[in-house]
């Protein structure tokens, strides 16, 4: 009995290692940002997705990506900072772009997100720096946005000092964070 039970095990510790899809998940669809041209994502202060009006138009497509959709996060706002304020020019779920105008006749597109007040992050202008251990994509630029009935009353920028030296990374010497760790100058 012993025997089998130490096999089972094994038999489980080798499928888990073997099969990725128990380690990876779909990325959950998140808010995207556009900041003087630059790219990113854009996330509330308490967590993860910075809402948008509801009717029964969203409604629809939110029980529609349920079910069809691996990804959490259902209808996400495509957003842009421009004149000192918030703008929602798009949508997006899993199977991609939705006109504004299928959600949201009644507004203009693109609109003033005039719902949306308080702390935010955008993280934009990624790439791949190579983070050790983890290689992941990270952001040059971070911005602290506080917004006010879709106005912005502070943008704060911060840059990412592990991805600002791109010459190591193009002379093959990528993994900063180790050299750092190691007492070497970026």
């Amino acid at each position: 009995m012993r025997h089998t039970y130490n096999l089972l095990r094994t038999f489980a510790l080798a499928l888990a290692l073997g099969n990725p899809a128990i380690c990876f998940a779909t990325e959950p669809l998140h808010d995207t940002v556009t900041i003087d041209g630059q790219e990113g994502y854009i996330f509330p202060e308490k967590c993860c997705w910075l809402g948008l009006p509801g009717n029964e138009r969203l409604a629809a497509v939110l029980d529609e990506e349920w079910m069809n959709c691996s990804a959490i996060g259902g209808v996400v706002g495509r957003f842009r900072i421009a004149d000192g304020k918030i703008w929602l020019a798009g949508l997006y779920k899993c199977g991609g772009d939705i006109p504004l105008k299928d959600i949201y006749p009644e507004m203009d597109s693109p609109a003033h997100a005039t719902w949306l007040s308080g702390v935010f992050y955008a993280k934009v202008d990624g790439h791949m720096c190579n983070v050790w251990p983890i290689y992941r994509d990270q952001y040059r630029i971070t911005y602290r946005l506080e917004l006010k009935d879709g106005i912005v009353t502070s943008m704060q920028r911060q840059d990412n000092e592990i991805c600002q030296d791109d010459t190591r990374w193009k002379k093959g010497k990528i993994d900063l964070q180790a050299d750092r760790w190691r007492g070497g100058n970026l």
